[in-house]
């Protein structure tokens, strides 16, 4: 007779579940490896040693972790094989020869946005819920990136750049969560109220990664910071809570130069690599090419200067004036720190090409 005491999820994970997933379903199996990743809710944790712990598998390894530490399975009711299943798929989707907007920096932003998060005076008043969607986008934030930027795709005129008239990568994004989220039945048990609610603030979150839009939230920042301080009884509102998560997401994104050095620097040969290969598409193709994608016209230290000085250290800065926290403060000074490095290393190159100079 079939046994009818398991449930359909159940059954199907005795047929068909790959071996990986088994041992992240199974309790015992994967211990060992859940103790190591338990220092990865420490800022300074290197993600690029969970590439390695997880076997090339860091996004699933994660965003199972941090579905158990925060409890998400028993407060939303969901089948832990389903969420594994879908782990996988989302990091499926991301694109393992993209040198950075890959799943790794997904991972990698995952663990910064639960940080960040995790360390705020209002988090009290962050739902489990909202900060469910939250880890989710952050999950999915770059999903299905093709390793070029907004302008490559207008000049090529790739279809994403006819469907979407602005934040072209960061719709597309969103669209294809939701869809991911929809078809893996993971939340099929929520009431058509709570799914587009999820809905709103997956895409929310995810569009708020757009580095165009950059001084819009930053100004919004400013404004709460003002409405914050000094008052000691500031209750925050929803909305306010919901601007204080796309502002957790965009300097996760981002915040790769707020690490410790040797991270920092790890982080920089990935990106600026995936700029270089843009670069080198363009001039194959016979593109205008932006300097900063010019592996014949600039260096990873320009390229970091910039990045730090016009982006990165604006936005953290803005951050630290809202949190107001030794830990905010101290990305800060990491963030600093790196640039001061990067600024040393440009001069020395500037000094060695000056007197290599022909006569």
């Amino acid at each position: 007779m079939p046994d009818r005491s398991k449930s359909k999820a159940d059954k199907f994970r005795d047929k068909r579940c790959p071996r990986y997933f088994r041992c992240h379903l199974d309790e015992t199996y994967f211990v060992d490896r859940q103790s190591l990743l338990q220092p990865l809710l420490h800022w300074n944790f290197n993600l690029f040693t969970l590439e390695r712990l997880t076997a090339g598998f860091p996004l699933l390894a994660i965003g199972k972790y941090l579905f158990e530490k925060s409890k998400f399975f028993q407060k939303f009711h969901l089948d832990h094989f389903l969420v594994v299943r879908l782990l996988r798929q989302i990091e499926d989707l991301y694109h393992e020869n993209n040198p950075y907007h890959n799943a790794l920096h997904a991972a990698d932003v995952t663990q910064a946005t639960y940080c960040l998060l995790k360390r705020l005076r209002v988090e009290k008043s962050i739902s489990a819920f909202d900060f469910m969607c939250a880890i989710l986008a952050a999950i999915c934030h770059d999903i299905d990136h093709p390793g070029v930027n907004q302008a490559f795709l207008i000049k090529t005129k790739q279809m994403l750049s006819i469907f979407y008239e602005e934040s072209i990568l960061e719709h597309h994004h969103s669209n294809v969560c939701i869809s991911v989220l929809l078809q893996s039945r993971v939340f099929s048990a929520f009431s058509i109220r709570r799914w587009e609610a999820m809905k709103h603030y997956m895409k929310r979150l995810i569009l708020a990664t757009d580095i165009s839009k950059q001084e819009e939230y930053l100004e919004q920042l400013e404004s709460l910071t003002e409405r914050r301080y000094p008052s000691e009884n500031y209750l925050p509102t929803h909305e306010d809570i919901t601007l204080v998560m796309e502002m957790a997401i965009k300097c996760a994104d981002i915040s790769n130069p707020c690490r410790h050095w040797e991270t920092c620097q790890q982080w920089a040969n990935c990106i600026t690599e995936e700029f270089f290969q843009q670069g080198d598409r363009e001039i194959l193709l016979g593109l205008p090419v932006m300097p900063l994608m010019d592996r014949n016209k600039t260096t990873k230290a320009k390229v970091q200067i910039g990045f730090i000085e016009f982006q990165v250290l604006p936005l953290f800065e803005q951050w630290d004036a809202y949190v107001r926290s030794k830990f905010s403060r101290s990305l800060v000074a990491k963030c600093k720190k790196n640039l001061a490095i990067w600024l040393a290393r440009d001069a020395a190159a500037n000094e060695k090409q000056r007197t290599n100079l022909p006569l």
